[in-house]
């Protein structure tokens, strides 16, 4: 069933065991069981998920990738820019330089667990708000937000933390705020295993995460799909929307509290 069968380690080998059980209680409709599963688990993947680790992939970063590309155009369309809004895992700043190019003048808060990333793009943007911060642990009060971004991130928290972080999200976010999350799906990462070159610590598809986000109390209100196209995205991506001929790889998710 899995290519590197063989050199796998018992901790890969029983985090896509939780994964995949995970994924059939909640097909089965069984979500009080589904949702046990993510405190009950212990062993979980490698992970290497530290400021080090982050910095040394985003110095190497000069350029979005088509689906980057694409994943930006749908958050930037969803954005009030009216309200404030709160951005969790900049990375190295690719919706930033396209979204103070828009608004200056947004009342934004950017945060990541880099060091060296975050120190660069804080000087970069002098008049915005950069705090380095984890996910499961925002320094922020209650209701702060109008709206919360959390793109290509949560796919590298491990399941045991997964809630922890979206009830931060939760707590900072105001009533009938907006979450903004975008999610990797069907990427087979437990094919390319022991190999994990991005550190994911899980194996998402639509119907897991959507499961997450409903709960943790959010409502979901819509979702955009594409694949990763490496030539020709946006052709490829408008047939593939209309005959359906690979399997959807990125998620944006739009909901509200």
């Amino acid at each position: 069933m899995y290519q590197n069968k063989k050199t796998l380690e018992k901790s890969d080998v029983i985090a896509i065991a939780c994964e995949n059980l995970r994924k059939r209680l909640i097909d089965r409709s069984l979500f009080k069981l589904a949702f046990e599963t993510y405190s009950r688990q212990k062993v979980f993947l490698f992970d290497d998920n530290s400021s080090r680790f982050w910095d040394s992939k985003f110095e190497k970063r000069e350029q979005e990738f088509p689906l980057e590309k694409w994943r930006i155009n749908k958050v930037l369309g969803e954005i009030n820019y009216k309200k404030n809004v709160l951005n969790i895992g900049v990375g190295v700043g690719f919706l930033e330089n396209r979204l103070f190019k828009r608004k200056s003048n947004l009342k934004y808060v950017g945060t990541d667990i880099t060091n060296a990333s975050l120190n660069l793009i804080s000087k970069q943007y002098k008049n915005q708000t950069f705090v380095q911060a984890s996910v499961q642990n925002l320094p922020f009060v209650d209701f702060a937000f109008d709206q919360v971004l959390l793109l290509e991130v949560l796919e590298h928290i491990k399941p045991s933390e997964t809630f922890l972080a979206l009830f931060e999200i939760f707590r900072v976010l105001k009533k009938g705020g907006k979450f903004i999350i975008s999610i990797p799906v069907n990427e087979g990462l437990e094919r390319m295993l022991p190999k994990n070159p991005n550190s994911h610590m899980r194996f998402y598809s639509e119907s897991l995460i959507v499961f997450e986000l409903r709960a943790a109390g959010f409502k979901v209100r819509k979702i955009y799909n594409a694949s990763a196209f490496s030539s020709l995205f946006y052709l490829k991506n408008l047939l593939n929307q209309i005959f359906s001929l690979r399997e959807s790889n990125n998620l944006v998710i739009i909901c509200q509290k």
